[in-house]
């Protein structure tokens, strides 16, 4: 254990007179870590530039006092949940209102963007939890089971998951995507503070007013581990806040007088500094600083905090940051997905430290909506259900790895999950699914690398480059160029989005925006299309099925297995709705008198139908034959054919 001395926090801003009548909420924005949103009584939403003393923009709107807010992943927009129960979303770039959502009836108390997609979620007095659905401006689910306030909402990583605390200190774990109850975790002993998802494994991490945090292994749904109670005097410190370290080797606890690094496997206080800092309300680790926001409730005024860890165990020893990896217990198989998830001065009040005990500050202030960062070509999908084990307060031992990013396939599978085939029951009633768009990120190309997507290189006859500025720029040509493939590619989604959303209200909006997409040429736009029209079923037709069969044509043949996956599978659920159409259409008797125009157009669109389904038959039984995740939907085809 560290002493306090060792590392000693820098109050780097104080932003007085924040707000008219005090200050409710705050939060830092993810992405970049230097930007700040306040809530207050005099209902608005301030931003700050962390480093600069005035505030960039003020936004008003709501009639309430502001009780919680939030940013985007990419801080373009801030959404805030009042005293009234709505809930109102900036765009900061344009400075207005682009969504008020009516969400709920009492205090509006916590508030969480998903991950990837356009939904949010907001807690509430009234213990409902609802999720929503910000481009249709509707409630997408709403969880009941909480019978106490709502104090903590947290998405998973990979946007599957959500969990919720109330003031009881009860954590209830959702599946989103099924819209159903996965576990329940009542070993708290005082109201749920705060929750966090490791960056890349299994596991969650929760604080309490019991002055506990607790580690819950998300493939078990058991109790891994728990700290021993943090004390103020001789009554519990409550959790302020809590993060994982990117790096993931270890879970920051703020306290109101003190900083704690905790282990899990077994739980363990690596360091802790002491820090009389107050009411912490967030937190970010930038670099190898953490940034702390604090403010006390009915007081105007918040403090910003940089505390230096490069003294504090772990981040201090290069052994426990940098240990060989152990081998996962999440190891990916072929048919799953992921299983994871200006250099400022010190306050006149508080003098800097000696030079051997200040953090060397990077810290810079950047305007609030930088440009934003390229949009990719397929949002990834959520991670499956995990199994489901009886919660018991028996804690288990594992294997601790270091962090693995979530990586993510196409398609869910469509057969039973574990929770299924384990408990052998039918899942639990819930809200209905959320349709969350997915991808097709994840699965590496059949017999083929990247090079097809680059530009050729040009042959040297003078071998290895002797100068080293020369031989970086041959290691960069590769990359610059993939670099224009993406950028090309973002382009063309783009442009894409653009024509469907202006035609989300017309008949012919799905044809116009497939015409865009056979325009861009590339076979990856039109496989995030066919993902996403996939859940769309209503906007299915035979004119969409007609201008869309020579496209799947030429996808069967893709390179690419994941491509020709997609095909297959759109394929077949094109031959089981509009096969029998097409059947009974060339099946029926030629009219004996007249014209019918538009019988004879169903019957020239059927016509074509049959001949480009032949063609495709007929490349069936090679693909049949292949093992891996190719042959059983090229089976499913020659079926439904």
């Amino acid at each position: 254990m560290a002493s306090a001395h060792k590392t000693r926090p820098i109050r780097i801003q104080d932003y007085k007179q924040a707000h008219v009548g005090g200050v409710n909420c705050l939060k830092i924005g993810r992405k970049s870590g230097r930007v700040l949103a306040t809530g207050g009584e005099d209902k608005r939403v301030n931003i700050y530039n962390l480093g600069r003393p005035n505030v960039l923009m003020s936004l008003p709107g709501h009639t309430t006092a502001i009780k919680c807010v939030v940013f985007d992943n990419a801080e373009e927009f801030v959404v805030a949940g009042s005293f009234g129960g709505s809930l109102k979303l900036w765009d900061l770039e344009e400075k207005k209102i682009v969504r008020t959502l009516p969400a709920h009836n009492t205090v509006c108390t916590c508030v969480d963007f998903h991950p990837f997609g356009e939904f949010l979620v907001s807690g509430s007095v009234d213990t409902q939890v609802k999720v929503w659905d910000v481009r249709m401006k509707r409630v997408a689910q709403t969880y009941k089971g909480h019978a106490r306030t709502i104090e903590a909402a947290r998405f998973s990583p990979d946007g599957r998951w959500l969990a919720t605390g109330d003031e009881a200190g009860i954590i209830k774990l959702w599946d989103v995507t099924a819209g159903k109850l996965l576990q329940d975790f009542k070993l708290h002993q005082g109201a749920i503070t705060a929750l966090d998802f490791h960056p890349g494994e299994f596991l969650m991490a929760s604080g309490s007013e019991d002055g506990t945090c607790k580690f819950w292994d998300l493939e078990t749904f058991h109790l891994l581990s728990s700290t021993e109670p943090s004390l103020f005097g001789d009554v519990p410190a409550r959790t302020r806040a809590i993060t994982f370290s990117p790096e993931g080797n270890a879970l920051l606890s703020a306290y109101n007088e003190s900083l704690k690094v905790f282990g899990w496997e077994p739980a363990c206080a690596y360091d802790h500094a002491v820090v009389q800092w107050g009411k912490v309300a967030d937190m970010n680790v930038l670099s190898d600083q953490l940034v702390v926001c604090c403010f006390e409730e009915g007081y105007p005024d918040v403090d910003v905090w940089v505390l230096g860890l490069q003294k504090l165990r772990p981040f201090s020893d290069p052994d426990v940051m940098h240990s060989p990896p152990k081998e996962s217990r999440f190891e990916l198989k072929a048919n799953t997905t992921a299983k994871s998830f200006v250099k400022m001065g010190a306050d006149a009040e508080d003098p800097p430290p000696p030079e051997d005990m200040q953090p060397q500050l990077t810290f810079t202030p950047v305007i609030v909506n930088p440009p934003p960062a390229p949009i990719p070509a397929s949002i990834p999908a959520p991670a499956p259900t995990p199994a489901h084990t009886p919660a018991h307060p028996t804690p288990v031992t594992r294997t601790h790895t270091p962090s693995a990013p979530f990586t993510t396939h196409s398609q869910p599978s469509t057969a039973p999950t574990h929770t299924e085939k384990r408990s052998g029951r039918t899942p639990a009633s819930g809200p209905a699914p959320l349709s969350v768009p997915m991808g097709n990120l994840g699965n590496k190309p059949t017999g083929v690398e990247t090079l097809p997507f680059m530009r050729k290189p040009v042959p040297s006859s003078e071998g290895i480059a002797s100068d080293p500025n020369e031989l970086v720029d041959d290691l960069l040509a590769p990359h610059l160029a993939m670099c224009s493939v993406l950028n090309q590619r973002l382009t063309n989604i783009k442009a894409v989005r653009t024509v469907w959303l202006s035609k989300a209200n017309d008949s012919r909006g799905v044809i116009d925006t497939v015409q865009a997409v056979q325009r861009t040429g590339d076979p990856a736009v039109l496989v995030d299309f066919l993902t996403v029209l996939m859940l769309k079923e209503d906007a299915l037709n035979l004119d969409v099925c007609v201008l869309l069969l020579p496209l799947l044509r030429d996808l069967v043949a893709s390179s690419f297995e994941q491509y020709t996956i997609c095909a297959l599978g759109v394929l077949t659920k094109f031959a089981r709705s509009f096969g029998p159409i097409i059947r009974a259409t060339l099946d029926a008797p030629a009219p004996t008198r007249g014209v019918d125009l538009v019988s004879e157009e169903r019957i020239e669109k059927c016509t074509i139908c049959p001949n480009i389904f032949l063609e495709i038959k007929q490349a069936l039984p090679t693909l049949a034959k292949k093992s891996g995740r190719i042959g059983l939907p090229s089976k499913d085809l020659i079926a439904a054919l």
